[in-house]
């Protein structure tokens, strides 16, 4: 078994898709993170990809979250996800995981946030759309 390095991609889908449903509620990582009985910290470190959710955590999770553990999963194709937010229909799509999964290897949050920017300014100018 080839040992890979970062977090697996898998791991950063679940833990990306948990960010995009808790803010989509407005929920705070302290918040979920009480609910379910872990730290604010451990909440991050879910969502990216750094700690591996557990199917008993990821049960805690998505009932905080009013949905059901297979929101965060994506199908057994593994080409749509079962939510419907922007962020599943987002994931689906290769290049948009191989983005995120790149931008997870940054360790510079100066470089992450001016690559946030970046991006932003890109999809903002109306000519590249």
């Amino acid at each position: 078994m080839v040992k890979q390095n970062g977090p697996d991609p898998m791991d950063l889908l679940v833990g990306a898709a948990v960010r995009a449903r808790r803010r989509e509620l407005q929920v705070s990582q302290s918040t979920l993170g009480e609910a379910c009985g872990v730290t604010f910290q451990q909440i991050q470190k879910y969502e990216n990809g750094k700690n591996r959710i557990s199917a008993s955590m990821l049960t805690k999770i998505s009932g905080c979250l009013k949905v059901a553990p297979a929101f965060f999963l994506p199908n057994k194709g593994g080409i749509t996800f079962n939510g419907s937010s922007e962020i599943h229909q987002a994931m689906a799509n290769k290049e948009a995981q191989d983005i995120v999964t790149t931008f997870m290897h940054i360790k510079s949050l100066r470089v992450r946030h001016a690559m946030l920017e970046l991006l932003r300014a890109i999809a903002a100018a109306k000519s590249l759309s």
